[in-house]
C-alpha cells in the first residue's frame, strides 16, 4: 500500500507500570513479553510496509528510541515534541507529515505497548481499515468487551445498513466513550455489541485535517505552526515548544465523537493491551491456553524456581522462589517493592493512579534521565529552592549553548576533564572549585577529555523547570 503511512506513538510519562516503568522510562522500552521492547516489537509489527515507520516520541526519550528502534529495523523517521501534546495533537501532525509525502496519503495511527498474537489477521484488519476508507473518514480498530475496566475507551456500533461496510466487516459507530465512570461503564457493558477501542486508528489524512480543522481547530492551528516552524535534520523532524498549548486531548475525546462518517472493525487478532496491570493480567490469563502448560513471566535476569504456580509475574533483581502461587505479580522498582495480586487490578489500580497525581508535589529523589550528550541524574529537590543535578558528558560531547530567564547555576566538577563557556570567558575545570552562572547568561560544557565528565549541578532559583531552557546553538538539533 504506497499511501498507507504508519506512526507510532511512543511519549508517556512512566506512571502506568510504576514501579516497574518510571518517568525517564516508560512502558514501550520495557521487555515484558520478549527479548524486545514493546516498541521494538511494534515497529517489526509494521516492518512489511512500504513507506518508512515514523514514531512520534519526545525531547526526553528521543536517544532511547533511536537506539532501540535502529537494532530492529533501518528505515525509522522520528517526530520529536520538546513535550508531549497529547493524541490530538500527534494525529492532526502525523497527517501533516503524510501530507508532505504523497498526495492522497492514509495514516495509520498505533500505540507502541501493545501485544498482538495472530499478525496475518492484524494485517488482515489493517486491509479491511483500509478498504472501508472508501466512504467512512476514520476507522477504529475494536475488540469484544471480557470485562468492565474504566481504563479502556468502549465503541458502541450502529445499525449496519451500509452494504459496502458489511462486505468489509466494519460497522458504522454510534458513539464513542473514553474511559466511562463505573455507572456509565454498568450500562455499557450490557449491550453485548459494544467494543474495547484498541486505540489504533486509520484515517484519510486530508480529511482528517478538514475535520480538525473545523471542531479543534486552535490544536490544528498549533499543530501546523509547529510542523511549519520544524528543524529538520536527516530522519528527524523536531518540533519547537507548541504555542499557547493550555491542555493536551486526547482524539479519543475528542475528534473521535465529533466526526461522522467513523466505522469500526473488529479485530480477531488476540489483541492485549500491556501498558496496563490489567491488561497484563488478560494476557497472562490466555497463556496457559497457548502454550498448553502453566506460564509465568519473568523478565530481566531473575532467576525463578516454580512450584505449583500459574499466572505469576516477575520483575526484580534477585531469585525468585513461587510456591502454590496464582495471579501474582512482584515489581521492584529503584524505590521499592510492589506485590500485586493481578486478580483485583482493574479495582486496585486506577484508585492508586488517582491517588498517584499527587507524586508531582512530592521531593522525587534519582531521577535519571538520558541526553544526546549522556545524561543527567536529579539527586535532589527542594520545590521553589533549589534541584540537585549529576551530570555525566561523554567524550568529545558537549551541551547546548543555552541560558535560563528563572534561574542561576552553580557547578562543580566531580572527575573527568571539562572546559565551561560562560559568556565570552572559556573556563577550564579545576576539580573541588565550582562555576557560577547567572541567570540570561548564555553558557555550555564541553567534556574535552577521554573519560566520562561529571558534574554536581545545583539549580537555585523560586521557578525551576526543564522549560526554562532558552537554546542558543546545539550539537544535536534541539535550537
Amino acid at each position: 500500500m504506497q499511501n498507507l503511512f504508519t506512526y507510532i506513538m511512543a511519549g508517556g510519562d512512566g506512571k502506568r507500570l510504576w514501579p516497574v516503568s518510571k518517568p525517564e522510562l516508560p512502558k514501550q522500552f520495557l521487555s515484558l513479553n520478549d527479548s524486545m521492547s514493546m516498541l521494538q516489537l511494534t515497529i517489526l509489527r509494521h516492518a512489511a510496509q512500504c513507506n518508512p515507520i515514523t514514531v512520534l516520541t519526545t525531547n526526553k526519550y528521543q536517544v532511547m528510541v533511536m537506539g532501540q528502534s535502529h537494532i530492529v529495523h533501518d528505515d525509522i523517521r522520528l517526530i520529536i515534541e520538546q513535550k508531549g501534546g497529547g493524541t490530538l495533537l500527534v494525529a492532526i501532525i502525523a497527517a501533516l507529515d503524510a501530507l508532505q509525502q504523497h498526495q492522497e496519503p492514509y495514516v495509520l495511527l498505533v500505540p507502541s505497548d501493545q501485544y498482538i498474537s495472530d499478525m496475518a489477521a492484524y494485517e488482515e484488519a489493517i486491509l479491511r481499515c483500509v478498504a472501508a476508507l472508501e466512504t467512512q473518514d476514520l476507522l477504529l480498530m475494536g475488540v469484544p468487551v471480557e470485562a468492565g475496566y474504566t481504563g479502556y475507551g468502549y465503541i458502541e456500533p450502529g445499525v449496519d445498513n451500509e452494504v459496502e461496510l458489511e462486505h468489509i466487516g466494519a460497522t458504522p459507530i454510534a458513539a464513542f466513550y473514553e474511559k466511562p465512570a463505573k455507572e456509565v461503564l454498568q450500562t455499557l457493558i450490557a449491550k453485548k455489541s459494544v467494543l474495547w477501542s484498541t486505540g489504533i486508528f486509520v484515517f484519510k489524512a486530508r480529511k482528517f485535517l478538514e475535520w480538525a480543522a473545523i471542531y479543534e481547530a486552535t490544536y490544528y492551528n498549533i499543530a501546523f505552526k509547529a510542523l511549519k516552524s520544524a528543524f529538520c535534520c536527516e530522519n528527524q523532524i523536531h518540533l519547537k515548544n507548541y504555542e499557547n498549548l493550555e491542555s493536551t486531548p486526547s482524539i479519543d475525546s475528542t475528534l473521535c465523537s465529533k466526526i461522522d462518517n467513523k466505522a469500526v472493525i473488529r479485530l480477531n487478532s488476540g489483541w492485549y493491551d500491556l501498558g496496563s496491570w490489567f491488561g497484563i493480567k488478560r494476557w497472562l490469563d490466555v497463556m496457559p491456553q497457548n502454550a498448553k502448560k502453566p506460564y509465568n513471566k519473568q523478565l530481566s535476569h531473575v532467576h525463578g524456581v516454580y512450584l505449583e504456580a500459574q499466572k505469576c509475574f516477575f520483575i526484580a533483581g534477585e531469585s525468585v522462589l513461587a510456591i502454590g502461587m496464582s495471579e501474582i505479580a512482584v515489581m521492584e522498582g529503584e524505590e521499592l517493592k510492589m506485590l500485586l495480586d493481578l486478580s483485583t487490578a482493574k479495582e486496585i489500580i486506577p484508585r492508586w493512579q488517582r491517588q498517584n497525581t499527587e507524586i508531582d508535589s512530592m521531593v522525587v529523589v534519582n531521577e535519571w534521565e538520558r541526553r544526546p550528550w549522556g545524561y543527567i541524574k536529579t539527586l535532589a529537590v527542594q520545590p521553589k529552592v533549589c534541584v540537585v543535578k549529576e551530570l555525566c558528558i561523554e567524550p568529545g560531547a558537549q551541551t547546548s549553548l543555552q541560558y535560563h530567564k528563572f534561574r542561576e547555576e552553580h557547578m562543580l566538577a566531580i572527575s573527568g576533564n571539562a572546559l565551561f563557556c560562560v559568556e565570552d570567558n572559556l573556563i577550564p575545570s579545576i576539580i573541588s572549585k565550582y562555576v557560577h552562572i547567572p541567570q540570561f547568561h548564555n553558557h555550555r560544557i564541553k567534556n574535552v577529555g577521554d573519560t566520562d565528565l561529571l558534574i554536581l549541578e545545583i539549580q537555585v532559583g523560586e521557578y525551576i523547570d526543564e522549560d526554562d531552557i532558552v537554546r542558543v546553538a546545539d550539537d544535536y538539533g534541539r535550537v
